[in-house]
């Protein structure tokens, strides 16, 4: 998910940095950034979700070991 909010962070600031109209460039511009920003709360979101889980699956291993 993150990849693709990437890619259209970035294929919206290249459409905003082409567009003629300004009030239109501007608000692709706005929005490729809040995009940008929406990408990176994804990855911080990924990391701590990966993190919890292989914290979790490292207790059950410890779990199961202790109880053999």
């Amino acid at each position: 998910m993150s990849v693709n909010t990437a890619s259209f962070a970035k294929s919206t600031a290249m459409l905003g940095n082409s567009e003629d109209h300004t009030a239109l460039s501007r608000a692709l511009s706005q929005l490729a950034e809040v995009e940008e920003k929406i990408d990176q709360l994804h990855q911080d979101q990924a990391f701590a979700d990966f993190y919890m889980f292989s914290e979790l699956l490292g207790d059950y291993v410890r779990l199961i070991t202790a109880v053999k």
